[in-house]
């Protein structure tokens, strides 16, 4: 094999005036985060901002959580119990409803939950032990009348 001799090839000047000029396609990496930003937008859906999101009630889809899923997430998906708001869970879970809505806003992204109507009103049933007062019924009425 014969090896040849390359010489650099001679400066001109009208290359080396390109230089100067910023490419079009830039090569530097981005600032922020391209995921976070396909995240976001990809969770945002007509009707969400009609859904008061902190009384929304999350529930399981049944979908199989991903290996990979975010440790706060799954601790909060551990407590999406399909009766409990968004702000119930967060009060479970002992984080800001912020962390908790966004948690869960990736959560229905990965399809693992979705999120239903407001959460149902207090019981009307008194527990047991209560006694229920009949609205027209005098407070020093027998019980039976009550």
């Amino acid at each position: 094999m014969v090896e040849r001799e390359t010489t650099p090839a001679p400066p001109n000047a009208d290359v080396d005036a390109w230089v100067d000029i910023p490419s079009a396609r830039p090569t530097a990496l981005p600032e922020f985060d391209l995921a976070a930003l396909a995240f976001e937008t990809s969770v945002r859906h007509p009707q969400l901002p009609s859904i008061p999101l902190d009384v929304a009630v999350p529930a399981h889809t049944g979908a199989a959580p991903p290996s990979d899923l975010e440790l706060r997430a799954a601790f909060v998906l551990l407590h999406i119990d399909g009766r409990s708001s968004v702000r119930d869970v967060a009060a479970m879970v002992d984080l800001p409803l912020d962390e908790v809505l966004a948690r869960v806003l990736q959560l229905t992204a990965l399809g693992l939950v979705e999120l239903g109507g407001a959460a149902a009103p207090a019981r009307a049933v008194p527990a047991s032990g209560e006694r229920r007062v009949a609205p027209d019924a005098p407070e020093d009425a027998p019980p039976d009348s009550r």
